[in-house]
């Protein structure tokens, strides 16, 4: 559940002053998230150039996955889908040399609530999350739309709060050998 760590490390750093509050948040992956990841990037980029880039998104991590969707799962949830997807929502990976750097940013979208769905002010405008919205969750016992409307009203997108992710990963053991084999293939 590196998840909770990652997102009550960023909330408790959205309240230190702008001068000692950080600004890159550390890799919170638990080795199995890390594990299962360097296989979904091993399979999707392994064999892709250096300096190549991809973005992604949930659709990519429920297929390979095999992942339920992030509303449907319990708070708790320890499927490495879930926990991914709750940890860098949608992200761009740069193959490099020896691996992978994710790039990302821990923030919320405060217009919108855990399930996609606009909040709206009462002409029906967009609007941003308010307390009140988090306190209406909070008291239906909604554990993870108060989490998500906390995070959108303390680290939205965008704002001074938001946390960079720049995370490089090794490849798996597999995609170096297909490598190291290519590389002496071109040689001869």
């Amino acid at each position: 559940m590196s998840y909770i760590k990652t997102f009550i490390h960023a909330i408790a750093n959205s309240y230190l002053p702008e001068a000692v509050d950080l600004d890159d948040m550390d890799n919170t992956l638990s080795k199995e998230i890390t594990e299962g990841l360097t296989l979904f990037l091993d399979e999707q980029m392994g064999d892709l150039d250096t300096g190549s880039t991809r973005v992604v998104d949930y659709d990519n991590i429920n297929k390979w996955f095999k992942s339920q969707s992030i509303h449907d799962a319990s708070l708790i949830s320890k499927e490495p889908g879930v926990s991914l997807k709750r940890t860098l929502g949608t992200f761009t990976v740069r193959r490099t040399e020896d691996g992978y750097n994710i790039m990302d940013s821990y923030d919320f979208n405060p217009y919108v609530d855990e399930h996609d769905v606009p909040y709206k002010d009462k002409e029906g405008n967009p609007r941003k999350v308010t307390y009140l919205d988090m306190l209406k969750k909070a008291s239906s016992f909604d554990v993870y739309g108060t989490a998500r409307a906390f995070g959108g009203l303390r680290i939205p997108e965008g704002g001074s709060n938001a946390m960079k992710i720049n995370w490089n990963l090794k490849q798996g053991p597999n995609v170096n050998q297909s490598r190291l084999l290519t590389s002496l293939t071109k040689e001869m």
